[in-house]
């Protein structure tokens, strides 16, 4: 089935004016879609513009169905789907403070984190219950790096240890 569209010198401007605020916000999804309208409207064929793009043929037809119902304004986006965060961006960047700061700075003994005393800290300080599993997830989204601690016994002697 072969689609073809006509757009308007003031659409066409709006298309490629969405098209370069996408670029520059790094939106990859968006910029495909309006790559398949253009190309839709320059009269290449559903499974041209599909294999150019390296999308599905039903994915650029949603995308013209929704194009042809709503025109510029099918080409915003929604936020993600999915939870949102437990902490907002200020206790993020507080928590980030706080860890770098370390713990003996926060009122614990320890002179390393544990996932059990993350877990305290941020159950203290803003009153957000996370489980210890996702702590290590939580520590990559704020650039630190979760790793176990591997003991070595003091009673071996020097060349045993270094194997």
């Amino acid at each position: 089935m072969t689609f073809t569209i006509r757009l308007t010198p003031l659409m066409r401007q709006q298309l490629y004016r969405r098209l370069h605020q996408a670029y520059a916000s790094g939106s990859l999804r968006l910029v495909k879609r309006i790559h398949a309208l253009l190309a839709i409207a320059d009269g290449m064929a559903v499974s041209e513009v599909a294999q150019m793009l390296t999308l599905g043929a039903q994915t650029i037809r949603d995308y013209l169905n929704r194009f042809l119902w709503r025109g510029v304004a099918s080409l915003v986006y929604q936020r993600p789907p999915g939870r949102p965060s437990k902490l907002t961006k200020t206790q993020r960047q507080e928590l980030t403070a706080l860890i770098t700061a370390g713990p003996q700075a926060s009122g614990y003994p320890s002179g390393c984190w544990s996932a059990t005393m993350l877990q305290d800290l941020i159950q203290r300080h803003f009153g957000v219950e996370y489980h210890p599993h996702y702590i290590c997830t939580l520590l990559d989204n704020l650039g630190f790096s979760y790793q176990k601690a591997r003991f070595v016994s003091a009673h071996l002697d020097e060349a045993t240890r270094l194997e």
